[in-house]
């Protein structure tokens, strides 16, 4: 059974939007009439590239066997059969027509592009067989139209399987001709050979899934994937020491208290992605904040923030990188690790001394108590 799914961009696709069943109002036996099925598809109109396009169409036919015997069936577009499926128990026939596309890919008027997107029309044929009743009817319902999108289709999309590009649209319109017969003929009729063909509906389906004749190769897409990146290469702040690193998103610098205004420039690490300034030019307005936003080709964003904060030493203008609290490491100046460095080594040298005069104390004392 195959699995037909609905795709965003084909909601506004195609709606069924009339379905009508015409055909002779009156016979005789022995006779042959035809109806006409036409389903109008004229919203189905996407414009000159479309790659939207129906692949099949089934619906059911009920009729009296025992009066009209199918002789005749015939689409200009679609390879069209006339199928029935049959109870096991009861031996009881339903009838249903398949429609589908086998050859090349079929251009129509309504759009421009390389699928059918046209109204479908199907000529059924019935023979009337020798009978004493005087009318009979046609009825078609269940109306489905197969619709083949090609949108998401690449060179290197697999096709031996369709049914993931396919979106099944039903109409529930049942519509019925009555026939009048006149059955004052005498003699007996032979009927023609039906048309109908066993099969399931299931495996009538399977057939479109497989049908890579009516992809036309010209209309696959190479698939590009776009860039997530949306990392900047540089930030400078005009007159600020600003140690950058792209994976590091958050930045503190110290202004003077007349500041109002950054000059920063900067640079994308992707080519295809873009950013915009929010807020350098008016510091007070937006609280002294300052967002770099950059907007990759996927789409994908990052925000590199800046918050300015007001240094009331005029000899001091520059920036003081504020780690965040987890990455944030103490940094010991030099000449404080060497002052560190004497301290200790004097502590050494001074318990050294220590050490070295109570030895010398023990071992006077020790001479002392020998003497005695």
């Amino acid at each position: 059974m195959m699995t037909f799914v609905l795709f965003p961009n084909i909601t506004r696709a195609a709606i069924i939007s009339n379905v009508t069943l015409e055909g002779t109002k009156e016979t005789s036996v022995g006779e042959e009439i035809n109806t006409k099925v036409n389903i109008n598809l004229s919203g189905l109109t996407l414009g000159n590239d479309s790659t939207v396009g129906i692949i099949g169409v089934q619906y059911d036919v009920k009729y009296d066997e025992t009066i009209l015997e199918p002789s005749g069936i015939s689409n200009n577009v679609f390879e069209t059969t006339l199928y029935y499926t049959e109870d096991e128990t009861t031996k009881k026939k339903s009838y249903f027509v398949f429609s589908e596309l086998t050859g090349a890919p079929v251009r129509d008027s309504c759009v421009q592009g390389e699928l059918y997107c046209g109204d479908y029309t199907t000529d059924l044929s019935f023979f009337i067989k020798d009978t004493n009743k005087t009318s009979t009817t046609v009825e078609i319902s269940n109306v489905v139209v197969y619709l083949l999108d090609i949108t998401g289709i690449t060179e290197e999309s697999s096709t031996d399987d369709l049914s993931d590009y396919i979106i099944e649209l039903k109409s529930t319109a049942s519509k019925k001709i009555t026939i009048a017969i006149d059955s004052s003929s005498s003699g007996s009729v032979t009927p023609p050979k039906s048309i109908a063909s066993k099969e399931s509906k299931s495996q009538a389906k399977k057939s479109i899934s497989s049908n890579k004749a009516v992809v036309p190769t010209s209309n696959k897409k190479t698939s590009t994937k776009m860039s997530d990146n949306a990392d900047l290469k540089s930030l400078t702040i005009k007159g600020y020491d600003l140690s950058f690193d792209k994976n590091r998103t958050e930045y503190t610098i110290y202004i003077k208290e007349d500041v109002n205004k950054l000059d920063i420039s900067a640079q994308v690490d992707d080519k295809k992605a873009k950013y915009k300034i929010i807020g350098g030019d008016d510091l007070k307005t937006n609280k002294y904040q300052t967002i770099v936003l950059v907007t990759a080709e996927s789409g994908k964003t990052k925000a590199y923030s800046i918050v300015s904060k007001i240094r009331k030493d005029d000899d001091v203008d520059q920036e003081i990188v504020e780690d965040d609290k987890k990455d944030k490491k103490f940094k010991i100046d030099n000449r404080i690790l060497m002052y560190i460095g004497i301290g200790l080594g004097c502590l050494f040298a001074l318990l050294l001394i220590l050490f070295i005069i109570e030895k010398i104390k023990d071992h006077k004392l020790n001479k002392m108590l020998d003497k005695l």
